[in-house]
């Protein structure tokens, strides 16, 4: 651990003295402001994060409260007093909590259509609760072994929320070497039962959580232009650009295709482009041999002061054409005339011409030589 952090340290170093090397120490700080500043997702208060998360945690727990409940009421019910042992009775509410929080995470993959990217995520929860609770079992190697994987984990987790925009839901599968070593204190959950037979349902029932992974991850796609999909939504590839090879749903590599031979007929190599939009495909920067105008590529819809700083700073990146989203000739929901990057382009940029493609709007400051056919 030492040695890879020395070598990150190191590395940061080296590469903080190449950005010195043409930026003054004076002007770090502001371009490090700026940055942030262009992206208003990463750049909220701590405490407007964490009251979002706050929020999200009570659904969370909500789930798995609710469902720990359902199994403790269970056991109680079915095994009246069969069960005598207090800890066979844990185990054996636990094993049936594991079942729920594991129907609940199939029913998700199989009947949900939205935000299903992150249906492991109460699964994951779930057994390192599990976990957690039989970890005073191991001993030795293990429990070192169990303690060390939790730490960074929970560790990586709290990086991933302090440092980026992700819903909580979304950023628990960072968790994954906590999950992953809590599989060791479960292991010892099992042996509280009785009976070879009890103990080989047992560990189906937890071989069944692997079952769910690999399937899920075989099932799910993430396609080029929505969300969620299946593999059943497969219906295209991607020929040529920097998706070629790609298999998605039908839209995706159709699009691509479109916005390519759009790129090659109306946009010059060289040339400087800024897209905005909503949900837009940055793929579009790397169509042609052409320059990103935008100081991000990661979320250039926006307009905000940051961003004439930047050009400021690099004339030489202001854009020659700008790039909106526009479904046949219907803009974007986000680019309203009321919105700042419309006001700009309309009252700074001053566009002389534009033209309407299939899925974009594009933006010319000057000549219709940039433009086999400005009409």
């Amino acid at each position: 651990m030492f040695l890879f952090l020395a070598t990150c340290f190191l590395a940061g170093l080296f590469y903080l003295f190449l950005i010195l090397r043409n930026v003054e120490l004076s002007d770090l700080k502001f371009i490090i402001g700026s940055i942030l500043e262009a992206e208003p997702t990463h750049s909220a208060g701590l405490g407007e994060k964490f009251a979002d998360y706050f929020k999200q945690a009570i659904k969370i727990g909500g789930i798995l409260c609710a469902a720990y409940l359902i199994s403790h009421v269970s056991v109680k019910v079915i095994s009246g007093r069969n069960i005598q042992a207090r800890e066979k009775s844990r185990a054996l509410t636990d094993i049936l909590f594991y079942g729920i929080i594991l129907l609940i995470s199939i029913y998700t993959v199989v009947f949900w259509k939205e935000n299903i990217r992150y249906n492991y995520s109460i699964f994951f929860l779930g057994v390192i609760l599990i976990g957690t609770r039989y970890a005073k079992r191991l001993s030795g190697d293990k429990l070192y072994f169990y303690l060390c994987s939790t730490v960074i984990s929970v560790l990586d987790f709290a990086a991933t929320l302090l440092l980026t925009d992700l819903e909580l839901i979304a950023s628990v599968p960072y968790l994954l070497i906590a999950f992953t070593a809590a599989f060791l204190p479960a292991a010892e959950m099992l042996k509280m039962a009785d009976g070879k037979t009890f103990q080989r349902n047992m560990k189906t029932v937890l071989f069944g959580g692997v079952i769910l992974l690999i399937f899920r991850n075989a099932y799910i796609i993430r396609p080029m232009i929505s969300q969620v999909g299946t593999v059943f939504d497969l219906g295209g590839i991607v020929k040529e650009g920097p998706a070629a090879g790609v298999i998605s749903e039908y839209m995706g590599p159709y699009m691509q295709h479109a916005s390519i031979e759009e790129w090659k007929q109306y946009i010059k190599e060289g040339s400087n482009i800024y897209i905005i939009g909503g949900t837009f495909d940055n793929l579009g920067y790397l169509y042609l041999d052409t320059n990103v105008a935008a100081p991000s590529v990661m979320n250039t819809s926006g307009y905000n002061g940051c961003i004439p700083d930047y050009w400021k700073m690099n004339p030489d990146r202001y854009p020659d054409v700008v790039i909106a989203s526009c479904w046949f000739g219907n803009m974007d929901s986000h680019l309203t005339e009321e919105s700042g990057i419309m006001k700009w382009i309309m009252e700074e940029y001053k566009p002389e011409y534009y033209i309407d493609g299939k899925y974009w709007r594009y933006y010319f400051r000057s000549g219709p030589d940039s433009a086999q056919d400005p009409s």
